[in-house]
């Protein structure tokens, strides 16, 4: 299935037009209700060949942000309506602007009321266009309700569809009504893309899977298609919360957030642009934003985003930022968004100090490889590039300023000043050599390995060959001996005081191998000869190396190995 939207001023035909098409009146909420779930979604739809291509009719009155900028969402093609006879109107100037902000490539302007032309000159509207019309995709029909072929002009809107490259985006569905229906209960309808998959139907709000009795697209059983398509969803009672309009649907799980970072499709000269209310359009939501921070790049706006509340959103998502003072509004895709407070004040002062920016890598440490345009010297991290230089100031930071660093610890320090989070820390010091992070602080190998083994044979002596338990003071010996023989297991802590060494280590292995796959810790105290103030914590060491596993409140334990 393609979807299609309609476009234009409220009084040139829309509704005419589409009614001449699909031979059938736009069906309304009220009607919807009344004759029950399978009528073609509140929408309309024409077939050719067995395709089926269905319209979203969006009214074309004078407020139309708040009405009909979310029938757009994953609309394939616009079927942009023009009365010949009017020309292009305030409205018509809104609705072409808005659409081309929200990244909209494919239009079929259709010219109405032909037959009433006086006027010789019938496409000045367009040629005054010309710059915009040179970045999209579209064609040019003539309509008149007299003398207009049915079958040519959908064959007209076939053959530019089939000629449409359309892009693929990640999957999902925004709702765009949500109503009860006598005898089957809530059903929600939206605008699903080519990629929606129904057997994993995710809901953001509620953070689980929607529970469906039954999924239809006009009258049918739904089926994946090349397309964005008109969905039909009748949820069970059960779901604890029900899609409303504006909602979100994904097939995989996804962040709420409130700070956006997005690029703008142009570059933000306006100097009203942070002044005022503004809201942002997504999909078939609106929020009312806080803050805009712009970052200004080469021939590129950056911004970040602040709303007055978190929403899911999808990578990719295209937007509109209304101005409502002035109404003026500018377009733009969101990239990914911002969790990291001092990141968060590093973009900010960057734009307020209206700092030049030669890369995105100006503002970030890390990038997925799909943000990254420029010739930089980067080192490949599994999916993400990281400036070749900065690993090298990381690493600097690291070698030199361990000491400090660890006192502040290595995962808040990284966190402020090179804005990375902690699961991604590990993937970034495996670039080094002699760097190893142990409980948070840096451990840098001197090789040094006669201390370190001078420091490990005088501890074994201390200790016994034996579990009889010898407190062990380490502040005696060098401190990075110690940080070393940890990091490498060769010795263990048990608790503030009591240290064991891998000899131990295995003996506990050894009578764990004569226990039952479960047992108690009355059994595993007669097997050690070990005091309960001694046998649990070095169960709890077990515990942690993955060699048995607490199985209740009790203590009882269960061989892993």
């Amino acid at each position: 299935m393609t979807v299609l939207a309609t476009a234009g001023h409220v009084d040139h035909g829309k509704s005419t037009f589409v009614n001449f098409l699909t031979n059938q009146e736009t069906d309304r909420l009220a009607e919807e209700k009344k004759r029950g779930l399978t009528i073609n979604l509140g929408y309309t739809y024409f077939k050719d060949k067995n395709q089926t291509y269905s319209i979203v009719d969006v009214p074309g009155h004078s407020d139309f942000f708040k009405n009909t900028v979310s029938g757009f969402s994953n609309a394939n093609v616009i079927l942009f309506i023009i009365d010949s006879t009017q020309g292009w109107s305030k409205q018509s100037e809104e609705h072409f602007n808005t659409l081309v902000e929200l990244g909209k490539e494919n239009f079929i302007f259709v010219y109405t009321k032909i037959d009433l032309l006086e006027s010789s000159a019938k496409y000045n509207d367009l040629e005054k266009k010309s710059d915009e019309l040179e970045k999209l995709n579209y064609t040019i029909l003539e309509f008149d309700l007299k003398n207009s072929k049915r079958e040519k002009i959908i064959e007209k809107i076939v053959e530019f569809i089939n000629k449409c490259d359309f892009k693929k985006n990640y999957a999902s569905m925004w709702v765009d009504r949500s109503f009860i229906i006598d005898g089957v209960g809530r059903v929600v309808t939206g605008t699903a893309n080519s990629d929606f998959k129904i057997d994993n139907i995710y809901f953001p709000a509620e953070g689980n899977n929607l529970e469906i009795k039954e999924l239809q697209s006009l009258n049918e059983k739904y089926k994946d298609g090349l397309n964005s398509k008109r969905v039909a969803i009748s949820l069970k009672k059960n779901n604890k919360i029900f899609p409303k309009k504006g909602d979100l649907l994904t097939n995989e799980k996804i962040a709420f957030t409130n700070l956006l970072f997005v690029k703008f499709r142009n570059k933000v000269t306006d100097k009203n642009f942070n002044k005022g209310t503004r809201r942002i359009f997504i999909g078939t939501t609106s929020v009312l934003i806080k803050n805009i921070w712009n970052i200004n790049l080469k021939t590129n706006t950056y911004g970040l985003i602040e709303l007055n509340k978190k929403i899911p959103i999808v990578n990719n998502e295209k937007f509109v930022v209304q101005n409502i003072e002035n109404n003026k509004f500018f377009g733009g895709e969101f990239l990914f968004f911002i969790d990291n407070k001092f990141l968060k004040k590093h973009i900010i002062n960057q734009s307020i100090k209206k700092i030049k920016i030669n890369s995105l890598f100006d503002l970030f440490t890390v990038l997925k490889k799909e943000f990254v345009q420029d010739s930089i010297k980067t080192v490949n991290i599994d999916d993400w590039l990281i400036n070749e230089d900065t690993l090298k100031k990381i690493e600097t930071d690291m070698n030199q300023s361990y000491k400090e660093i660890n006192k502040v610890g290595f995962i808040k320090f990284m966190n402020r000043k090179y804005f990375i989070d902690q699961e991604f820390l590990d993937k970034v010091v495996k670039n080094f050599k002699n760097v190893n992070i142990f409980e948070d602080q840096i451990m840098i190998n001197l090789n040094n390995e006669a201390v370190d083994n001078e420091t490990f044979e005088d501890i074994k002596t201390k200790l016994g060959e034996t579990l009889e338990v010898n407190k062990l003071e380490i502040n005696q010996y060098d401190k990075e001996s110690i940080k070393s023989l940890f990091l490498n297991e060769k010795i263990y802590r048990i608790s503030k005081n009591i240290i064991i060494a891998d000899l131990h280590l295995n003996i506990l292995i050894k009578h764990i191998e004569k226990l039952p796959i479960e047992f108690s810790v009355a059994e595993f105290k007669d097997q050690t000869k070990l005091s309960r103030k001694y046998a649990i914590p070095m169960l709890e060491l077990l515990d942690k190396k993955l060699i048995t596993s607490k199985m209740n409140d009790s203590g009882d334990r269960k061989k892993l190995v």
